[in-house]
């Protein structure tokens, strides 16, 4: 298929390796609050924090490349996760563990539709602050 007749697929905003912790045992479910309509229900991870095409890019681009790129950091980061949620602490990290992981983190803080729409904003105000300039 090429690269502009594709279909999105569902990108993760929170990754499931994260989800996954929080998912019951043998269902691998969680709980959902629905903020806007206040219900709650179960959902399986698979379909929880993700969006169609969330990170593709503009037309005439790889449109994978950024999710492609998360999934990487995701892969290199899963084990150092999963031992910190076994051993419950972080001492035993050595230092390119940690630095990953403090990756992984700020990589998390910029992935979300609110980090998106403020920047956003903020380009529409600084582009209307320089109309006004002329």
């Amino acid at each position: 298929m090429s690269m502009q007749s594709r279909a999105p697929t569902d990108q993760h905003y929170v990754p499931q390796l994260l989800l996954r912790g929080f998912a019951s045992e043998k269902r691998k479910q969680l709980y959902v609050f629905d903020k806007s309509s206040g219900k709650v229900f179960r959902s399986s991870v698979r379909n929880l924090a993700c969006e169609r095409g969330f990170y593709d890019l503009a037309a005439g681009e790889d449109p994978e490349r950024v999710d492609r790129w998360l999934r990487q950091l995701e892969e290199i980061t899963a084990p150092i996760i999963r031992s910190v949620r076994t051993r419950k602490t972080l001492s035993h990290l050595h230092a390119a563990d940690r630095q990953w992981l403090a990756a992984f983190i700020a990589v998390q803080h910029v992935r979300t539709r609110h980090h998106r729409e403020s920047w956003g904003d903020i380009n529409k105000q600084m582009a209307e602050a320089l109309r006004e300039m002329g």
